[in-house]
């Protein structure tokens, strides 16, 4: 009963959420589900932390590549985005992903990108995190990636914060 609960809220919370398109609510849902698996909750949806990690989704973009650095900011150092916003923290993680989304519905586009996220260690550490109490996760659709031009590519950056109470 406590599982459907947690289940219920995350995804009330994802559906009231005005920014997030369909493929965030799959994927972050996705996501809560293998945390759940892995008998961890999920992290409450924060607009906030949407919007820091649609805008380094953005740089990426324009960039044409995938990563953690910002020009804007210290290499290195997720948590200094959320600074530079003016929101308070004391642990900060980042996943980042690009996949191929050409002829994959939305359903395949998130379950590539949390298996890779998966079977990378890096990565994986972050999904199993304990710290973290707040998350979101922002996909943004492009043809804009320096290896290929011809097919449509999908960015996709979660974060997750824990912050001053």
């Amino acid at each position: 009963m406590k599982k459907i609960l947690s289940i219920l809220l995350c995804v009330t919370i994802t559906t009231l959420s005005v920014a997030q398109t369909n493929l965030e609510k799959i994927l972050f849902e996705k996501i809560c589900d293998y945390r759940y698996s892995k008998g961890l909750s999920c992290w409450t949806w924060d607009d906030d932390i949407w919007y820091v990690s649609d805008t380094h989704n953005d740089y990426q973009i324009d960039e044409g590549e995938i990563g953690h650095y910002e020009s804007d900011y210290d290499k290195g150092s997720v948590g200094r985005r959320y600074t530079y916003y003016n929101i308070e923290w004391n642990y900060a993680g980042e996943n980042c992903a690009v996949v191929n989304s050409y002829d994959k519905s939305e359903e395949e586009i998130a379950s590539t990108i949390l298996a890779n996220w998966i079977k990378s260690p890096p990565h994986l550490k972050l999904l199993l995190s304990k710290q973290g109490k707040f998350g979101a996760v922002t996909c943004t659709l492009t043809y804009h990636y320096k290896w290929s031009k011809d097919h449509p590519w999908t960015y996709a950056t979660l974060n997750v914060l824990n912050v001053y109470n």
